[in-house]
């Protein structure tokens, strides 16, 4: 509040407002089962926040494979059962490893021992809360919601990046944010994508037009499964109060909404299509 007193914003010029998404966890069960369907691939993940920040095409993505995992996968494709079988007896004597070999390798299996019980020590030290959200968060472990960009443009900020320079009425509001609501709430939405049609004439399509046929995979989908998803979660924005904090790093909780509760935040040059106003 001092700093506010004595050192105000320059409303005119503003400041710049940056935010990165790392990531959903905690994927429902249902969307795990469902990530190799055709028809979940229609959907796709926003975020919405403050001063008209918004995160677009974000998709579920698997979980990684382990470099244990790459190299057995890639052993596995290189084998050969019956050229195995049948020199097998003949390159037996020469595939033996020597004693040097021998040793390294018992080192190599001693050192991946002692690195594993360290960590299980690590691990059984910890509370249930922090288990459960470094095994969420663990990418080798579990699929996680990301915002990647599909075509790779090295000029282009990541997708799950964004900034945007506030100032005048938006400035205003987001002091009022931080001071008066201390914090503000974050919009997470699972969509199907609209056709240009649809976006055109703001999402609404012409009843004299026939409708297209289904895509391949969605005529099989439940129809309480093809409607939009509407979440919503708080960004507590308390410690931008304290004198010299520029930045905020928070796991948000995020509970499913209405449609009709989504009040996404925007410019006031902007208007959102289905939004309820605020």
């Amino acid at each position: 509040m001092l700093q506010r007193k004595y050192s105000p914003l320059n409303a005119s010029t503003g400041i710049k407002l940056n935010m990165e998404c790392h990531g959903i966890y905690a994927v429902p069960d249902y969307l795990k089962s469902k990530m190799d369907d055709p028809a979940e691939a229609m959907y796709q993940f926003e975020i919405r926040a403050m001063a008209g920040i918004h995160f677009k095409s974000g998709k579920i993505v698997a979980r990684e494979q382990t470099e244990e995992e790459k190299a057995e996968a890639e052993a596995g494709k290189g084998k050969k059962p019956a050229d195995a079988a049948k020199k097998g007896a003949k390159k037996g004597a020469e595939e033996e490893p020597s004693p040097e070999e021998l040793e390294k390798l018992n080192a190599e299996i001693r050192d991946r021992e002692d690195s594993n019980n360290k960590a299980q020590g690590e691990w059984n030290q910890l509370d249930d809360n922090t288990k459960f959200f470094r095994t969420c968060e663990d990418v080798f472990k579990e699929p996680s919601i990301r915002f990647v960009r599909e075509e790779v443009d090295e000029e282009a900020p990541p997708a799950n990046r964004a900034e945007v320079q506030i100032c005048d009425n938006e400035l205003r509001k987001f002091e009022s944010a931080v001071i008066d609501n201390q914090g503000c709430w974050i919009y997470f939405d699972r969509l199907v994508p609209k056709d240009e049609e649809e976006e055109a004439t703001g999402g609404k399509a012409d009843p004299k037009k026939k409708a297209p046929p289904a895509k391949k995979g969605a005529k099989d989908a439940n129809v309480e499964d093809m409607k939009p998803t509407h979440c919503k979660g708080w960004l507590d924005l308390t410690p931008l109060m304290h004198p010299g904090a520029k930045t905020v790093t928070q796991r948000l909780f995020i509970n499913q909404i209405t449609a009709e509760e989504a009040n996404y935040p925007k410019l006031a040059s902007e208007t959102i299509v289905g939004a309820t106003s605020s």
